[in-house]
């Protein structure tokens, strides 16, 4: 079958998630808002506008999203309906509800946890094998140490490790 792609007259064809599509091209809207509108564009702008920054952390962080929504979108309605504080017109971010990640990720490959000095902790693991996507020698980690949850947090390649804090400390 052929393939269309692009745009013929008021149809476009495009390839999605795995399908073959032809949509009709949206209309433009000529009325202005409603005012139950505006509230929900506000927060979908405000929040599209902090996110698209991070879209590879959050292409790993939420890849365990429904089939029918892509990582984006999954975050998107989570971070909207709970991360955006305020009324309307002033909406904010509530950082402190932000989240990048749902679900179980995979271990750091052959992760280490060494205790070199008293305070000191060392913490080793191997990239990916060679032209995967699960890291980059130019990575970055970050790492959380919750005493009251006895849970250290290690935020790797994007993803999230829980190491049982009494095992180390």
């Amino acid at each position: 079958m052929y393939k269309f792609q692009g745009q013929l007259g008021t149809a476009y064809g495009c390839f999605w998630r795995l399908m073959d599509l032809v949509k009709a091209m949206p209309r433009k809207v000529k009325r202005p808002p409603t005012t139950a509108q505006i509230p929900v564009q506000l927060k979908l702008a405000l929040m599209t506008a902090f996110l698209k920054r991070l879209a590879n952390i959050i292409k790993v962080g939420f890849q365990n999203k429904p089939s029918n929504q892509s990582a984006m979108n999954a975050t998107l309605a989570w971070n909207i309906n709970n991360a955006v504080a305020g009324v309307s017109p002033n909406f904010t971010i509530d950082f402190t509800k932000l989240k990048f990640s749902d679900g179980a990720l995979p271990m750091a490959l052959n992760a280490e946890v060494l205790i070199d000095t008293a305070g000191t902790v060392k913490f080793l693991w191997e990239l990916g094998p060679a032209g995967s996507e699960d890291g980059k020698p130019t990575d970055k980690a970050v790492f959380v140490d919750s005493p009251v949850m006895k849970w250290l947090v290690e935020l790797m390649c994007f993803a999230s490790h829980l190491f049982n804090r009494d095992n180390y400390f």
